[in-house]
């Protein structure tokens, strides 16, 4: 993943319709479990090197997509 980032100054934008406007904003959170993660539509990153999930980075919706699967269970 370090060299996507080294090719692009952000990710894809994350499009979840009809729930969230598209965004490329990466949230940076302190665990998987931080309350500030709740369903934002946006990417998410955990930036704290000392917890379990550091380095996780993820799409934080909970909504589901047209197959029926929540976008943040891929």
């Amino acid at each position: 993943m370090a060299a996507f980032f080294a090719q692009r100054a952000e990710p894809p934008s994350a499009i979840l319709p009809p729930y969230h406007p598209a965004s490329a904003e990466v949230r940076s959170l302190t665990s998987l479990l931080d309350g500030s993660a709740a369903d934002t539509g946006r990417w998410g990153y955990v930036s704290e090197p000392r917890g379990r999930d550091f380095g996780a980075f993820f799409i934080n919706c909970t909504h589901t997509d047209s197959r029926g699967s929540a976008w943040d269970s891929y």
